[in-house]
């Protein structure tokens, strides 16, 4: 039990002192060593720690020593492997603790051979996840010191130790502070690997708690235990996580490098011509990423890029290197701008993130051309974003632009039939007539897909290898998306038959669970099921959703072997969003079902809540969510007979969620409903100021409604009779 806490901790100056003492009989030896020849003996039945407070001279002494000089709070943990030599990991920490400016005598170290009573026998303790997590929560931070500088090493243990995997896991559990960190020799053999144009990825190491061990087997049965939870999930998560952090401390440590020698050499300027402005762009995009907030969404996905990694492991040396690597990875700069643009307008630049995303467009154009599979990627990323911004005109431009292409390059293809699918999603994005048009594009889309299955099938009965599970899920998203449009159309029995097909697709392509598809699928039927009033059958699919994304959140171990999911801040929106969309059904049900839709909204925004970050940044997908759940628990009070006005502060505060949130508030829909709602609250307060305050949001809704939707969508007609 006294492992579990880790209340008392020496202090920076103790262990230095300690390690100058027995510097020479310390030499090159490991942490093993240390123990058994040094600490062991001295320390009789207790810890290093406990006998520093038992030799200490009494405070009434002149020669006393103040406790506070070796003995405090702790406020560092040390996760380290006992195998690597003692002088190295403790010049790790020495380094660390310096360049973050942490004072000798207030920096309290909690490290095992210091701190734990090592005479004594471990014992099992059950679920290490209850005793472990609150106790390193109250320290606040950990490192974790790597033996070696490549993990991936012949001689390295670090990966092979059940405690520092366990450890590691638990910090990012638990949302602690921690860092990975080398000793100066290590870091010095890493800097030279990379100034010499070392792959990261071949130093990223595949850990596996499974065969990972610990010195002592109660420890061992200990920590198993508690990730022998749910067929191998916790343990698969593990090792997945542990993947991910170590790359991402060598991508951060790559960076650094780059940075130091750039301000120490400036590098080359770039060769002139069409491969300088390309290389000049990408050297753009990786400034900007460099300037953006860690917290902001989307930074994540932007310097995970490829590009981004392109640059950053290789153009240590050379930009011209870099260059010609990344004109040979033009898909990769398409995912980097598009990924830039979005997270840019998730900082509030978004005029800077469609500049950056037009430059690159227009560059892809004139080094390979308008018609390259290069600027097509582009252009597709131009739509989708303009798309999710609400600008549809544009968007559908930039759609028409590629299928215009494509159709020509590619005809009969599912590449054809996927731009025929953009075009279709916009314009039932855009409504009204529009709604025709999409169908039509969704029908021949269809046609194409249906094609190409057969002429899969009979290549695969003729032996020959084929992809029939890719034609299979675009099948299913075709029909989901002719569903969509039915239902907007209000055909809706044509509707739940394209929904029965789509679901027929799905099961023979065997696509994973938590595949796009699925979700639209779900909550497309549900939906369609309940304005059919077929409620019962609308809670089923509904409820099929709930519980495929929640155990997404929970994560789980797929067909393959691989761990899928695991808590996030995407997955609970994910959570959050069908728990919505269950309230809203319930909501159709009538006053009978209101306490059930409340239930629903209140989950949702449970979920959202527990992802909420502190001061809502723009494009928060959990903001959003949290917005549409209280919306939806004002529509529930309404329902119940609520006061006119404790709808309007609910609906209030679902605007004030939304208006920080949303990445473009003049142009939201969701914004407008909720400014539909809260002015029919207002005007039911009958006040003459609510009144007012009721014409302006009726006002503002109408004018999102319009720009949008356009003149002629219900939504905007109704809008205007409100306004009346």
């Amino acid at each position: 039990e006294s492992l579990m806490s880790f209340t008392n901790g020496l202090s920076l100056a103790s262990i230095k002192k300690f390690v100058q003492k027995e510097s020479e009989v310390i030499g090159q030896n490991d942490s093993y060593w240390v123990w058994d020849s040094v600490l062991k003996e001295v320390t009789e039945d207790r810890s290093y720690l406990e006998y520093l407070k038992k030799t200490a001279p009494k405070p009434d002494k002149k020669s006393a020593v103040p406790p506070e000089e070796f003995l405090g709070k702790t406020n560092l943990y040390v996760s380290h492997v006992w195998s690597n030599k003692f002088r190295d990991t403790m010049q790790a920490v020495f380094t660390w603790c310096e360049e973050k400016g942490m004072q000798d005598n207030k920096t309290f170290v909690w490290m095992d051979v210091f701190c734990l009573n090592l005479h004594a026998s471990a014992q099992p303790v059950g679920d290490m996840m209850d005793k472990y997590k609150e106790p390193l929560k109250k320290v606040g931070q950990m490192v974790l010191v790597l033996d070696s500088w490549n993990t991936n090493g012949p001689d390295v243990k670090w990966p092979t130790r059940l405690w520092c995997l366990w450890e590691l896991y638990v910090c990012k559990a638990s949302g602690i502070s921690f860092e990975v960190i080398l000793s100066p020799e290590n870091r010095e053999l890493l800097t030279r690997y990379l100034l010499e144009d070392g792959a990261v990825e071949d130093l990223v190491v595949q850990p596996s708690v499974g065969e990972a061990q610990t010195s002592e087997s109660p420890d061992w049965t200990s920590i198993r235990g508690t990730l022998e939870v749910g067929n191998n999930t916790k343990k698969a998560l593990v090792n997945n996580l542990v993947k991910v952090e170590v790359r991402h401390f060598y991508i951060d440590f790559a960076k650094k490098v780059l940075s130091s020698q750039a301000a120490d050499k400036p590098p080359p300027p770039p060769p002139p011509g069409l491969l300088g402005e390309l290389m000049g762009h990408v050297t753009k995009a990786w400034e900007a990423v460099e300037k953006i907030p860690e917290q902001i969404p989307g930074v994540e996905e932007v310097r995970s890029s490829p590009a981004l990694e392109i640059v950053g492991f290789h153009a240590t040396r050379s930009l011209r290197t870099a260059g010609l690597k990344i004109v040979h990875h033009p898909p990769a700069l398409s995912q980097l701008n598009y990924h830039l643009a979005l997270t840019l307008r998730n900082a509030g630049q978004l005029e800077e993130g469609l500049k950056m995303l037009t430059e690159r467009l227009d560059c892809q154009q004139k080094v390979v051309g308008r018609e390259s599979q290069e600027a097509v990627e582009t252009m597709q990323a131009l739509g989708d974003l303009y798309c999710q911004l609400g600008k549809f005109s544009v968007a559908q431009a930039m759609y028409q632009g590629v299928l215009d292409i494509v159709s020509t390059r590619a005809a009969g293809t599912l590449h054809h039939a996927k731009a025929m699918c953009d075009l279709a999603y916009v314009n039932r994005r855009m409504g009204g007539k529009k709604l025709e048009e999409a169908l039509k594009l969704y029908t021949e889309a269809l046609r194409i897909q249906k094609k190409t299955q057969t002429r899969r099938r009979l290549m695969l009965e003729a032996g020959m290898e084929a992809d029939m599970s890719e034609c299979l899920i675009c099948l299913a998203l075709s029909l989901i998306g002719v569903a969509a449009v039915l239902y907007d159309l209000a055909r809706h029995k044509e509707a739940d038959s394209c929904y029965e097909e789509a679901e027929r697709f799905l099961g023979a392509a065997h696509a994973s669970p938590t595949h796009e598809a699925y979700t639209g699928y779900y909550s497309g039927c549900a939906v369609n099921l309940a304005a059919m009033l077929k409620f019962t059958e609308a809670e089923e699919a509904i409820q099929k959703l709930i519980d495929q994304t929640k155990r997404e959140y929970d994560g789980f171990i797929n067909d393959e072997g691989e761990a899928v999911g695991g808590p996030s801040k995407e997955a609970a929106a994910k959570v959050a969003a069908a728990f919505v969309v269950q309230g809203k059904i319930r909501l159709l049900q009538g006053k009978s079902e209101s306490a059930r839709a409340h239930e629903s909204f209140y989950e949702a925004r449970r979920k959202a809540q527990e992802w909420l970050p502190e001061g809502v940044v723009i494009g928060d997908v959990c903001a959003m969510a949290m917005a549409d759940a209280v919306m939806g628990l004002a529509d529930a009070g309404r329902l119940t007979g609520a006061s006119d006005r404790k709808n309007a502060e609910m609906y209030e505060a679902a605007l004030k969620m939304r208006r920080r949130a949303s990445p473009v508030p003049d142009a939201d829909v969701a914004m407008a409903d909720i400014l539909t709602n809260l002015s029919k609250a207002q005007r039911g307060i009958g006040t003459a100021i609510m009144v007012k305050n009721s014409l302006e949001n009726a006002a503002k809704a109408w004018s999102i409604y319009n720009l949008v939707l356009g003149d002629k969508h219900t939504k905007t007609i109704n809008a205007q009779r409100g306004m009346s």
